[in-house]
């Protein structure tokens, strides 16, 4: 690296520096250096004074190396955050076998190291499963822990915490974590000493809740390690380590490390389900955007076996360009719908991922022709867990003059009784015309209006009692939660800022010379 890239490098260091601190970040390794070579000191960037780590072995293993493999080029600071680390090159690879490895060593500090409150993260990829393989660790004597976070044989992520008279105080590993799939994960956990409330994460999902029964944590002059437990008889990591930061305070998964630029106001999810072969049921949903986290899942039920499938029925037929708004961008070209029978009771389920923080404004926009939809056919909805009625929800709804729309909203606090704020169009609509039809709700937090529209003209709006409430629950297309969907949808696009009808998707016929190959 050249002096000036150095000395530009050094710049934003500092900067990010300062922010960090005010942040309640204690410490933040980001593992920087000329890649294939052993490490040394490892400079603790948060505050560079402070916290610097030893590269070292643990019976007869290698030191950790400086790695060109890294989770992302650019580490943001949470969702909407600012650029954390621009200019992220290398993580650490530690090479471990049972308990021969290599570790990094950090002097206890008194005024940082033992937070009463505290969250630890760090992106992680497994090489070779180790047993109980140390990701990050506050020591205590005798093999104990202040905390430690490891990475388990089985690929789990697992936490263990020791406190005054109990040893495996907490001793707990996730399910379904996944972390030997030779891939970078986020992994996290953290301590709440108002509640003893301890929570870890996996790529940002809470995976485990657990209550520490003796606290508060347990604090000595101990080291805290990086990829090694010290354990004599297991405990080194194998695989890369990068990005480990430990803060002094509860962080939610939105203010996590990320390598994924999320914009609050900008496009949350793009389902245009346009990733299958036509004809074949769909399984995984993915979302064009954020689309490690926005992953719907199908499902059925009823009389018969058919999930919703991929269908060449597309829109709008024969206008098979998608467009970002009245004469916008291309943004890609149309090859597939998904197509919901609703006797089979077919839908697409969205866990809605808790880095994505849920709108204040909102937009949410689909393509729609339905065949034989039951009353109320949910088109989408965003479901609540304390009652059954959703936060926002579009569903076509039958009637004399054929199929039309209700938008609603249930914006009573959690618990209550549903509010049931319905929309309906102000006009005379018909959806079951054959032809393709856009449909869209809006949100304004500030005034609690709620827009409906069809084919771009607003046909309804209402002021909500409260403004949208949300809690845990999935982002749901195809269903109302009691009645079911018949026909096709196509780009569900979720935005999280008001947009005007030009702003809306458009579809487009192709233009230019079109040559068929046969």
């Amino acid at each position: 690296m050249s002096g000036r890239k150095r000395a530009e490098w050094a710049a934003l260091l500092f900067g990010l520096t300062c922010a960090a601190a005010q942040a309640g970040t204690v410490a933040w390794w980001p593992f920087e250096g000329e890649a294939d070579t052993a490490a040394g000191q490892v400079t603790n960037q948060a505050a560079p004074e402070t916290l610097t780590g030893t590269a070292g072995t643990q019976l007869g293993g290698t030191l950790p190396v400086y790695a060109a493999e890294v989770p992302g080029t650019n580490v943001w600071n949470g969702v909407g955050g600012a650029l954390y680390n621009a200019d992220n090159r290398t993580a650490l690879l530690f090479t471990g076998s049972g308990a021969e490895g290599g570790i990094v060593s950090v002097a206890d500090d008194p005024g940082l190291t033992r937070p009463a409150d505290v969250t630890v993260e760090a992106f992680i990829k497994v090489r070779t499963p180790n047993d109980y393989a140390a990701i990050v660790r506050k020591l205590l004597p005798a093999t104990g822990s202040s905390w430690g976070l490891y990475a388990s044989l089985s690929g789990e992520l697992g936490l263990r915490i020791d406190t005054d008279g109990r040893v495996n105080a907490i001793s707990s590993t996730t399910t379904g974590a996944g972390l030997n799939d030779g891939r970078w994960h986020h992994v996290a956990f953290s301590y709440n000493s108002a509640n003893s409330n301890v929570l870890m994460y996996v790529d940002y999902k809470q995976k485990l809740s657990l209550t520490l029964t003796t606290p508060p944590l347990l604090y000595d002059g101990s080291a805290l390690v990086i990829g090694h437990s010290t354990s004599v008889a297991n405990g080194a990591f194998d695989g890369w380590i990068d990005e480990v930061r430990v803060s002094n305070e509860v962080l939610t998964p939105g203010r996590f490390l990320t390598v994924t630029r999320i914009e609050p106001e900008g496009t949350l999810a793009y389902w245009d389900f346009d990733s299958g072969v036509t004809g074949v049921d769909a399984v995984a949903v993915t979302s064009r955007v954020n689309a490690a986290w926005m992953v719907g899942t199908t499902t059925k039920s009823g009389t018969g076996s058919v999930l919703p499938r991929y269908a060449d029925e597309r829109a709008d037929s024969g206008k098979h360009r998608i467009l970002d708004g009245k004469g916008g961008s291309l943004v890609h070209l149309n090859r597939s719908s998904l197509e919901f029978q609703g006797a089979y009771n077919n839908t697409v389920s969205v866990p809605w991922p808790a880095i994505i923080p849920p709108p204040s404004n909102l937009t949410v926009e689909a393509f729609v022709k339905p065949d034989w939809p039951a009353n109320f056919g949910g088109i989408f909805r965003k479901a609540r867990a304390s009652v059954s009625s959703p936060t926002f929800a579009l569903s076509v709804t039958t009637n004399t003059s054929g199929v039309s729309l209700t938008a609603r909203f249930d914006t009573n606090p959690p618990g209550s009784a549903a509010s049931n704020e319905t929309m309906t169009p102000s006009k005379s609509i018909n959806l079951r015309d054959g032809n393709w039809h856009h449909v869209a709700i809006t949100y304004l937090h500030a005034e609690k209006r709620a827009r409906l529209y069809f084919d771009y003209v607003e046909v309804g709006t209402r002021t909500t009692t409260n403004p949208l409430t949300y809690e845990s629950g999935d982002f749901i297309i195809g269903t109302s939660g009691t009645a079911y969907y018949d026909g096709w949808v196509d780009e569900v696009r979720v935005t999280g800022r008001v947009l005007t009808t030009n702003e809306f998707l458009r579809a487009a016929p192709l233009t230019g010379t079109m040559i068929r190959m046969q």
